[in-house]
Formats: C-alpha cells, structure tokens, sequence
C-alpha cells in the first residue's frame, strides 16, 4: 500500500474510533450478548465471567473486520469499482482469523466440550464480519458526509466575481488540490464531485478521478473560491452559467455543461448570492 493509501486508512480509522455511533452500538451488542449468553455461555459462564467473554469476543472480531475492510477498500480500488463490495470481501476474509480468535478464546474460556468445531465457528463469523463490514461503511458515509459540512464555505461569505472583474487563474499554491493531478489536467477549477470515496476533479483543461474522499478534497482547495451546493457537490463561484428551476427544484448549470443539484436548505440563498455572479445567472435562468 503506498504512502496515500496509507494516510487514508488511517483517517478512515480514526474517523471510526471517533464516532460515538459505533462504540453506542458496539456496547449494545456486547450488552445483548452477555444477557442473552448464546452458543451455550449462558450455562457454562457466570454473569461477569459471560460479560468479559464476549467483550473480548467482538473488541477482537470487530477490530479484524473493521481493519481487513479498510484495507481492501484500499488495495482492491483498481480492480473492484464499487467500495461497498471491496468493503465486504476484505470482511469475508476476516472470518478466517476472526474464527482462530474465537477458538482460542473459546479454549482460554470453556470446557473443553463446550468448544464446538472449527467450521461451525467459522460459518458463525461469516455472517457477523459482513454484518460488521456494513455497519463500517455506513459510519464512514456519515462521518464524510459531516466532515464535508464541517469544511463547506459558508454561502454568505464566498465570494461571487463580478463579469467587469473576472478572477485571475487560481495560482498553484493557491489550491494545493491541483498538486494531485496529472499535468495536463491542472486548469482553473470548475467543480468537484464525490463519487464513492473517491472525488472526481473537473478543470478548463480536462477531469481526472482521484483515490480521495470528498471532505480531504475540500480541505486542499486553498484560496479557490467557491460553494458547496450539496453534500456531493462543490463548484467554483465563476464556473456558474445558468440557474434551472423545475417546481421546487433548483439545479445548476456548470461551465462544462454539467446540470448539478441543489440541496433544499441552500437553494434560496445560493440563488440570491449567484444572481450577482454574471448576467448569465441573473437573467438567464432556465425553467425545466
């Protein structure tokens, strides 16, 4: 795994470790588990005894899960589009150690007659790491989608060039983005779209699909002005060439021809700060 492959698995790790979601739920079902006592514990442990079993059971077998996951949503990126199906295999796998684990704890724990075999564990753990893989991945879109409001500019204050001003070319180090894409694709910024955990670019000079999740993306435009108009999307202030209405609808009309969203709590205002943007946006909107 190379050096940004790295650095974004660790970011997607401590981004779980983070989230109050996942330790609520984790302690639900270790609480369950020791109450309920499954696969003969609740007779052959006592309640404390059951209470340290099964939290060492799901600390090790979600740790396994969750840190297979990561990494194949990594590694398999350029043979598997789909992160969610990365996710799940690299969990699948995991039920192999994840099944060692329980045997040996199954030894430290139990009876000796009380162990069961290999391959029913194995098929027991199957099951749980997907269960496990899915819970990652729904953490992990919350937990983007969040970052990606926490670093959104604010509509009131981005600024809007005026058409008797246009704004200069941004300046490399302006937007330390442009620094991951091939040269030929570094031109003035037009938009940006989250696309899974990776974040399409889109400049004057061409687009270019980056391993980099949307709120990362964000955090590297620099000084390029411009709005988030909805949790996927970002497009720079000037890059903005018609308003389209359909009903309650708002859409945008970006510079590479693209009709993009509008989330519902910014139309108004992104309205009213576009309209200043160029005649174009003022007079030229469109009704679907």
């Amino acid at each position: 795994m190379n050096g940004t492959g790295r650095q974004s698995t660790l970011r997607e790790w401590q981004a779980l470790t983070a989230s109050p979601r996942l330790w609520v739920t984790f302690a639900i079902v270790v609480s369950l588990f020791t109450l309920t006592g499954p696969f003969g514990t609740l007779e052959a442990l006592n309640a404390w005894m059951r209470f340290g079993y099964w939290l060492a059971l799901h600390a090790m077998a979600w740790t396994t899960a969750i840190a297979f996951s990561l990494v194949a949503e990594h590694r398999l990126a350029r043979w598997i589009p789909s992160s969610l199906a990365r996710m799940a295999l690299g969990s699948g796998l995991a039920a192999l150690p994840i099944a060692l684990e329980v045997e040996l704890l199954n030894r430290l724990s139990l009876a000796p007659g009380e162990t069961g075999h290999f391959l029913s564990t194995l098929l027991v753990t199957l099951p749980l790491s997907l269960l496990f893989c899915l819970l990652t991945y729904m953490t992990l879109s919350r937990e983007e989608e969040a970052a990606a409001i926490r670093h959104a500019p604010a509509l009131e204050e981005a600024p809007v060039p005026s058409p008797a001003q246009p704004l200069p070319a941004d300046p490399p180090a302006a937007v330390p983005l442009m620094k991951r894409l091939r040269i030929e694709n570094r031109g003035r910024l037009i938009r940006l779209e989250a696309e899974d955990h990776y974040t399409r670019v889109v400049t004057t000079a061409g687009s270019e699909l980056l391993l980099l999740r949307f709120a990362d993306a964000l955090d590297e435009l620099g000084q390029a002005p411009g709005l988030r108009i909805h949790r996927s999307h970002w497009i720079a202030t000037d890059q903005v060439r018609a308003i389209r209405r359909d009903g309650g609808r708002v859409s945008l009309v970006s510079a590479d021809g693209t009709l993009l969203p509008v989330s519902r709590a910014k139309a108004q205002a992104l309205k009213d700060e576009l309209q200043t943007l160029s005649p174009a946006a003022e007079t030229g909107a469109e009704r679907g």
